[in-house]
């Protein structure tokens, strides 16, 4: 099937691919409804192979193909490790798909591109709906981690992040936010990916227009102008380009809300307070504690604050950041250029987290949690410490020296 950015479809293409396709469903990736067609002209007994992506078979948009899909889908032959298309940062699967239902999916993950797919593995297809598939080999591994845990969305409240529409108008520079005096009540301090990384934010270059009251309500355009002149001048300069921000096919103009506004805003509850942010894309786990109330881009990373207090935000952080949890992360989320993971919020919300956990071992991760935390603000490699973290999070899931191995050679 052709590749096809969804940002280059017609809106009223994706209204009628949503109306006449079964799989189509939120945001359209075209190459799916190739499966549906071919599957539908297919003769009894027939079969269809693809090479595509296979994105689908754990993001969202895939939810009705992967129902679709069911009892359906006979290989996978995942290419996600290698690079099949020269210059091209495309994760595809060979699969092939009969007409008449099967009860096993055959699957073999390729580490080369010329090596001939032998030694499957079978998944029953009754396992299957339309969540996301699973291949891990695996499988009584995974289960042990995950059986009798809370999920982290269970024990905490997450955010996706600010969403401006029109980044230059509202992220400006910090050293010009001093130069043109921005009003420090309304600008709030950003912090992007390259500022940080695993449990230690390095820098803070930008600063974000925030017209919002602590309630979450919008302030009102004559008292902007009046309380913060600096910004709203600032602002100001770009009305128009304001004004003709696209939100769901309609511009804000069109919507008659204040031409100032994010087109996604946040809770401040979430943000100012302690809380872990992580990456939206990343090789390895890259969580950080924030005690100083910066905010964050929503297409670069996201936030997560414990609603649970019978839990300590030092020992979940650890918990976050280890091999472990690399582990299970790397198997539930979606592989993106480099073999990097989108660590999406559907995804991150699943990670199990220990139940009445062992205090002796808690209160042992918070204290490497501390000196880690220290050792990277001084410039200091942490490496063994958090080797120390990575024994105590395998004690608290009831980890064997054979299943570490089988972890640790995964990554």
């Amino acid at each position: 099937p052709p590749y096809i950015r969804v940002q280059d479809l017609q809106h009223s293409l994706i209204d009628s691919y949503k109306d006449n396709f079964k799989v189509a469903h939120k945001r359209i990736d075209i190459s799916i409804l190739f499966i549906e067609l071919g599957h539908k002209i297919l003769k009894t007994n027939g079969l269809q192979t693809y090479i595509t992506s296979n994105q689908f078979l754990k993001a969202e948009y895939g939810r009705n193909v992967r129902a679709f899909l069911k009892g359906y889908l006979k290989v996978n032959i995942d290419y996600s490790k290698v690079s099949v298309f020269d210059g091209l940062a495309t994760y595809v699967s060979v699969f092939l798909i009969s007409k008449n239902q099967n009860k096993a999916i055959d699957y073999k993950l390729m580490d080369n591109a010329e090596d001939v797919p032998q030694d499957f593995i079978q998944f029953e297809t009754s396992t299957l709906s339309d969540e996301p598939w699973d291949f891990n080999s695996n499988q009584s591994l995974k289960q042990k981690v995950f059986n009798d845990k809370n999920s982290l969305n269970g024990i905490s409240n997450f955010t996706y992040g600010v969403i401006t529409g029109l980044d230059k108008a509202f992220l400006i520079p910090s050293e010009q936010v001093k130069e043109l005096d921005l009003e420090k009540e309304i600008t709030k301090n950003f912090i992007r990916p390259q500022n940080y990384k695993k449990y230690h934010i390095s820098s803070q270059t930008f600063s974000l227009i925030y017209p919002y009251n602590k309630d979450n309500t919008i302030i009102e355009e004559a008292e902007l102008k009046s309380k913060f002149p600096n910004c709203f001048k600032f602002l100001s300069g770009f009305k128009t380009e304001l004004e003709n921000r696209q939100d769901s096919r309609t511009t804000i103009k069109e919507k008659g809300v204040a031409w100032y506004s994010l087109m996604r805003r946040v809770d401040l509850n979430d943000i100012d307070t302690e809380k872990i942010v992580f990456y939206d894309v990343g090789m390895l786990p890259n969580f950080i504690l924030d005690n100083k109330n910066f905010i964050f881009g929503g297409g670069t990373s996201h936030s997560l604050r414990l609603t649970d207090k019978s839990y300590d935000v030092k020992f979940i952080l650890g918990v976050l950041n280890s091999a472990l949890m690399t582990w299970v992360i790397y198997d539930l989320c979606p592989v993106k250029m480099g073999n990097a993971r989108k660590y999406g919020l559907d995804y991150i919300k699943k990670l199990p987290i220990p139940k009445n956990a062992d205090v002796k071992i808690q209160n042992s991760i918070i204290q490497f949690v501390d000196k880690i935390i220290e050792a990277k603000q001084q410039g200091k490699d942490s490496t063994d410490i958090e080797k120390k973290i990575d024994e105590l999070v395998y004690k608290l899931y009831d980890i064997t020296a054979d299943e570490q191995k089988i972890i640790e050679g995964t990554q």
